[in-house]
């Protein structure tokens, strides 16, 4: 057939009706209605945002910050007004509440109060208080389940003083002096002792509320006094206090001073919450009286410091059975209560000691010693063999140390060293004799020669 061809017609591209610029005038329609919509969702997530901001904020504000005025109280001449606040809220569920006790004159700001109640997460509330209103002061008790009783006192001059209440509280009894002025004091019902009787060397120890221990006192709170005291009066110690719910402690450390008339004053500086003030310590027949005297809080510090009054008895580690047989002539003619007894009486001298935990530690870890034979006997018989070189070299410092010095102490030598007189002075076969000027080489034997040699040349410590 004429004419026919297999080539298909070429197909033209299509022809744009739009003109350049109305593609351009298009493409910004297109980028400007993008432009509105990122806006859009940016705003929506920012309104969100600072919404939730705010949201949060005053939720933050209301549980930890907002003041609320929970009750007041007023003087019975109208001179003063005491203001009782909640500072936030409880902590969910079962937590704390913060408050503020508020003492004005006036409408002037005399000092305020800050504290923790603990009440099964109830808030700061009216009931929660019990107030006093006194000559100088106004007193505060304030009361939670799941506390005990707490007394805040704010004195008029602005000073304030805080305790945990016991069963047993000090009364103010007023003593008139030769000028016929009242002087009042705190005392004991039925305590009455005359000081120069009492030897203060046997108070050394610890003493806490309620006798608690150490550990008693880590889990359940308290306060603690550790001291040791010298013949010559010489007072040393520290005060450890620590609450039971938030576990906030502090501590007055480097106590120190000479008792005099049964008594001991120390200015502190700081309780580890930079509050300072001065510590009154009374030696009482069968217990310690801590008064805490012009407390004053540092800039910034806190109430959560040492504060109040308290009696402290001693702690005492009860041993109701030895359960170990001794060969030894030390003690050979004590009956077991005899033993029992001498153990109790001295761990207070032991545990004062800077060498107690780590020799524990040696006698339980080392020896596999867990009874009272670490009080019992001394470390070596040095009296009676031969040692050598080798057979210390692989002992602790402390334990060379000790060793040594046990060969003094056989014969009674009295330490002017505390921790040395402490740490013997638990030892039951210790009996303090002789003062060190007066002591006599020559009492040694030669076990005791030979021996005190090598541990004079290994001691480091």
């Amino acid at each position: 057939m004429a004419g026919c061809s297999n080539e298909l017609p070429e197909v033209s591209e299509p022809v744009s009706i739009l003109t350049t610029e109305e593609e351009q005038n298009l493409q910004k329609k297109g980028y400007g209605e993008m432009k509105k919509i990122m806006k859009f969702v940016l705003g929506f997530v920012a309104a969100t945002f600072i919404i939730i901001a705010v949201f949060w904020g005053r939720f933050v504000y209301v549980s930890n910050y907002k003041v609320t005025e929970a009750d007041t109280s007023v003087s019975p001449d109208g001179t003063y007004e005491l203001v009782l606040q909640a500072v936030g809220e409880a902590d969910f569920p079962f937590g704390s509440a913060s408050g503020r006790l508020i003492l004005y004159e006036g409408k002037s700001r005399i000092s305020q109060a800050d504290f923790e109640l603990f009440d099964d997460g109830r808030s700061i509330r009216s009931s929660i208080w019990e107030v006093t209103w006194h000559e100088d002061y106004v007193a505060v008790i304030l009361s939670g389940d799941e506390q005990l009783d707490e007394q805040i006192i704010l004195f008029f001059d602005g000073k304030k003083e805080r305790k945990q209440l016991t069963d047993e509280e000090p009364v103010k009894v007023e003593d008139v002096s030769e000028s016929g002025v009242a002087d009042s004091q705190t005392v004991y019902a039925g305590e009455s002792e005359s000081w120069q009787n009492i030897n203060f060397v046997e108070y050394s120890g610890y003493w806490s509320c309620e006798g608690k221990t150490h550990e008693q006192i880590l889990a359940e709170g308290g306060i603690e006094l550790s001291c040791t005291i010298t013949e010559d009066n010489q007072f040393s110690g520290t005060l450890f206090s620590q609450q039971e719910i938030t576990e906030r402690f502090a501590t007055i450390e480097e106590i120190s001073g000479k008792i005099e008339q049964a008594e001991l004053y120390f200015d502190y500086t700081d309780d580890e919450w930079g509050n300072s003030g001065t510590l009154h310590i009374q030696f009482l027949s069968d217990s310690i009286y801590v008064e805490v005297l012009n407390d004053k809080n540092a800039a910034h510090g806190s109430d959560y410091g040492i504060n109040g009054t308290f009696e402290l008895i001693r702690e005492k580690e009860n041993i109701t059975e030895i359960g170990v047989v001794v060969d030894s002539g030390y003690h050979s003619s004590w009956t077991e209560e005899e033993m029992i007894s001498a153990v109790n009486e001295r761990s207070q001298y032991y545990k004062a000691s800077a060498y107690y935990s780590e020799i524990i530690d040696y006698w339980e870890n080392v020896r596999e010693v867990r009874d009272i034979s670490n009080v019992m006997e001394p470390l070596f018989e040095t009296d009676r063999k031969y040692y050598t070189k080798e057979e210390f070299e692989s002992e602790p410092m402390l334990v060379i140390h000790l060793a040594k010095n046990e060969i003094y102490a056989r014969h009674g030598y009295i330490f002017a060293d505390v921790d040395l007189y402490n740490y013997f002075m638990g030892c039951i076969w210790y009996s303090p004799t002789c003062d060190g000027t007066n002591f006599d080489d020559s009492i040694l034997n030669e076990y005791e020669r030979a021996n005190l040699e090598i541990l004079a040349d290994l001691d480091t410590y």
